[in-house]
């Protein structure tokens, strides 16, 4: 996915994830494109539920985007999330879990470019994923 690339950089620089950099990324996007989760606005409404409301705001809205700690992330996504992904992609749980808080506020802000949440992720991201395209009626939007 091209419009990650730069990003995963960054973060297997910043935290020396190596090779595991895009699928720590992978494992991300599949939890916020998770559509029995209700998708990217699902995801959202994890972080708004644990007055995280502010940080959800800068990385939607136009400007900067607040940074999400290590600790926020495993309360709003529970440890056992992070633990999973953690052992999914060969890394430590802490470097995940801090990866992760690195991660979420620049793709969330990548994903709504314009200042909306998506109904779904964009077409190339799903694709990349494995994830079933997007249905509707007369075809979805964007992408």
């Amino acid at each position: 996915m091209a419009m990650f690339e730069a990003l995963i950089r960054e973060a297997t620089d910043r935290f020396g994830l190596g090779t595991q950099g895009a699928a720590l990324l992978n494992e991300l996007l599949a939890l916020i494109g998770n559509d029995k989760t209700g998708g990217l606005t699902g995801f959202l409404e994890r972080f708004r539920k644990a007055d995280l409301l502010d940080l959800v705001a800068s990385w939607v809205g136009q400007g900067g985007n607040r940074d999400l700690s290590a600790l926020q992330i495993e309360a709003v996504l529970g440890k056992d999330v992070i633990a999973r992904i953690a052992r999914k992609v060969g890394l430590a749980q802490t470097k995940a879990a801090s990866a992760l808080a690195f991660l979420v506020p620049k793709v969330v802000d990548a994903l709504t470019p314009d200042g909306t949440v998506p109904a779904r992720l964009p077409a190339d991201v799903r694709t990349a994923l494995g994830l079933a395209p997007a249905r509707g009626n007369g075809g979805d939007r964007g992408g």
